[in-house]
C-alpha cells in the first residue's frame, strides 16, 4: 500500500505539473493558437490583412504596418506569424487578429515575398 500511495502522489504530482507547463506555454504564446495547416499562400496571406477589423485597424492608426514573419521550426516546418508592427514604438502587437501557421511549405509567390527575409511588410 505504500507503494501504491507513492506512485499516486507521483503521478498527481506530474500531472500537476504537466498542466502548469501547459499554461506557461499557452502564456509565452500570449494565447495564439497555432493553425496546422500542409501549406499557405500568399493569396491567404493577402486575405487575412484584408479583413474588415484589420483594414479598420491600420486605416485608425498610421503608425500600423502589417507584417508576416517566417521562422523555421526545429523539425523543418514553418511557423508564419501574420500580425501588425507599430513603428513608432517600434514593436510586434500581439492583438485579437494575430494568426500564427505551423506548415510544412509555403507557394512559390509567398517564397518569393520573403526571399532571403524573415519579415515581409504586407501593403
Amino acid at each position: 500500500q505504500d507503494n501504491t500511495t507513492n506512485i499516486l502522489i507521483g503521478v498527481i504530482g506530474f500531472v500537476v505539473i504537466a498542466i502548469g507547463i501547459f499554461f506557461f506555454i499557452r502564456k509565452k504564446s500570449n494565447g495564439i493558437e497555432s493553425i496546422k495547416k500542409e501549406t499557405l499562400s500568399m493569396k491567404e496571406v493577402i486575405g487575412f490583412f484584408q479583413q474588415t477589423e484589420v483594414v479598420n485597424l491600420l486605416k485608425a492608426n498610421g503608425n500600423l504596418s502589417a507584417i508576416a514573419i517566417r521562422q523555421k521550426q526545429g523539425n523543418g516546418s514553418l511557423k508564419i506569424t501574420l500580425t501588425l508592427y507599430d513603428k513608432k514604438q517600434e514593436k510586434i502587437l500581439h492583438c485579437p487578429h494575430t494568426k500564427v501557421y505551423l506548415v510544412k511549405s509555403i507557394d512559390a509567390d509567398l517564397t518569393q515575398n520573403f526571399g532571403d527575409k524573415d519579415m515581409i511588410v504586407v501593403e
